[in-house]
């Protein structure tokens, strides 16, 4: 009976019919019967058969891993344009209902024209975190005034805002949008319908 190493073997496996008995590290090779070198090959056969499945299996599943990856990126990269992209259009409304003019003739005397207030006494608007998280404090402070201690963009201010309710709601709305969307802000747009629904809670309706 010969003996073979076992990469030998390992190589020449698929051509051979072999019956393979563990001896001191090597293969000791001892030719089977014909029954015997039947069912070798057809084993030998099928195994070929199920590495070439799980071959393509895994090929298969890694595209989809790395479809699935690279349509993630896709999809968050859209997210901002079309934030961005709403951003814009309500800037246009804004600025075509003459919220500009409005927030410079009503507001500017106090926060200025460029949003920033005047520091220790009116709190700034631009880029501000007061009403970032929800924009509907502005349409609050607009309607109703704002008096007390506030933390703005982490400093503290202690000023009052008188109510502008004698504005229309579409007015306001005007302002409100234009300050919202403007240096660096991102809140959206408020509607003429916003400014209604907080004017009635306040039991301010006409």
């Amino acid at each position: 009976m010969a003996t073979y190493p076992v990469h030998y073997m390992v190589a020449l496996a698929p051509r051979w019919d072999l019956s393979i008995i563990m001896h001191q590290g090597l293969y000791p090779v001892a030719q089977p019967s014909g029954v015997c070198q039947s069912t070798i090959r057809e084993a030998a056969v099928a195994m070929r058969t199920w590495t070439l499945k799980l071959v393509f299996a895994s090929i298969f599943a890694a595209t989809l891993v790395a479809c699935g990856q690279q349509s993630e990126p896709a999809r968050a990269s859209a997210e901002p344009d079309v934030r961005k992209t709403e951003v814009a259009q309500a800037t246009a409304s804004a600025t075509e209902s003459g919220g500009e003019q409005k927030y410079l003739t009503n507001c500017a005397i106090c926060h200025q024209p460029n949003g920033k207030g005047l520091p220790g006494a009116f709190p700034p608007l631009a880029g501000s975190d007061y009403f970032a998280d929800d924009r509907m404090r502005a349409v609050e402070a607009t309607i109703k005034g704002l008096s007390g201690p506030i933390t703005v963009n982490g400093v503290e201010y202690n000023a009052v805002m008188p109510a502008m309710n004698y504005l229309s709601d579409e007015d306001l709305a005007a302002i409100l949008s234009y300050v919202l969307t403007s240096w660096g802000n991102s809140a959206g747009a408020i509607t003429a319908e916003d400014v209604a629904k907080v004017r009635g809670a306040a039991g301010l309706g006409g």
